[in-house]
């Protein structure tokens, strides 16, 4: 299978497979970093409200039988974050893989400035299910706020349940709320057309390294308005300012 190396992040999926293995990046202007301030959201209640959009309806309500919690900011303990990527990429692609990955995140949790981090969970009985965590990507050029979602993972046993697709709304929210602009995320479009996500091309926002797939270029605009192109180059975090995840 081939496979989508996020832009910005070294967490992907096989394109096109369940497990998708895509990387994703998200930025977040607020920055709270603290994990008593994080935000509590009970799923069933989003999905039977719909206030989650889009990618999220009333016939995903039964692929989530249980009740979780969806928060934001770093837990007391990051490695439980880390080893979580570690253990979902070392059982889909190996024990190598599941390594890189993990380091990759300690990169990007212990390097990048709280404002220019946001990591979004979700709990189920206090254990943790999946993450999606996002960074920021600057355009000196323009003044929206723009963020990437890289990388991302949900426990083995928890996929194909709904939640990975949940969390990403979650998040999407939280970015709206927060008076984000534009996300970004680079992986199979299949999968993040699902969450309001379009394929685009570099001339709309310029990626800030080479892509080895420009098919798996998306965004949205979080603002409600059209997502004209975004001026001159962009910048990421140094986590990501790695060619081979691109």
């Amino acid at each position: 299978m081939a496979h989508l190396r996020s832009g910005l992040c070294r967490c992907f999926v096989p394109y096109g497979g369940k497990h998708q293995r895509f990387r994703m990046i998200w930025q977040f202007a607020a920055g709270r970093g603290r994990f008593e301030d994080c935000l509590h959201i009970n799923v069933k209640a989003i999905l039977r409200t719909g206030s989650f959009r889009p990618g999220i309806g009333e016939s995903d309500i039964s692929d989530i039988e249980e009740v979780m919690d969806f928060s934001t900011g770093l837990p007391p303990d990051p490695s439980e974050v880390v080893n979580l990527f570690a253990d979902v990429f070392a059982a889909s692609e190996g024990p190598e893989e599941g390594a890189v990955i993990g380091a990759f995140v300690q990169d990007l949790i212990s390097g990048t400035p709280s404002a220019d981090l946001i990591l979004c969970s979700a709990q189920r009985d206090q254990v943790l299910l999946g993450c999606a965590i996002f960074s920021r990507m600057t355009f000196p050029q323009d003044t929206r706020h723009v963020f990437i979602l890289s990388p991302m993972a949900v426990r083995t046993d928890s996929q194909k349940t709904g939640v990975g697709q949940a969390l990403i709304s979650f998040g999407l929210e939280h970015l709206r709320a927060s008076g984000a602009n534009v996300a970004l995320t680079y992986g199979d479009p299949a999968y993040y057309s699902k969450t309001g996500f379009r394929q685009i091309t570099e001339a709309t926002a310029q990626p800030p390294l080479k892509l080895s797939h420009p098919h798996g270029w998306l965004g949205q605009p979080l603002d409600g308005q059209e997502l004209n192109p975004l001026r001159g180059p962009s910048e990421c975090v140094s986590a990501l300012n790695n060619p081979s995840l691109w």
